[in-house]
């Protein structure tokens, strides 16, 4: 069996992410992004227990797969792929 760990970045979708319940294990924010939705995100986050990690914007470009993470990435639980 293979375990893969997967990343949602974008406001929307980590937004998203963290109210239906998805199992995360971090949320990576952008040192100084403060408003507007990252302060609903936040408070999502804080209410489900997840670790937040304020990192500089190159740790998120670094990161990021698609290049459009808007200031925020969650790092969600591995989870198991079967085998056909």
């Amino acid at each position: 069996m293979k375990y893969e760990e997967s990343t949602i970045e974008g406001r929307n979708a980590v937004l998203e992410s963290l109210k239906s319940g998805k199992p995360v294990d971090k949320l990576l924010v952008q040192e100084g992004a403060g408003e507007g939705s990252v302060n609903t995100i936040l408070r999502e986050a804080k209410k489900a227990g997840v670790v937040i990690e304020y990192v500089p914007k190159e740790r998120l470009d670094a990161i990021s797969k698609t290049g459009r993470h808007q200031g925020v990435i969650v790092s969600c639980a591995a989870y198991e792929y079967a085998e056909v």
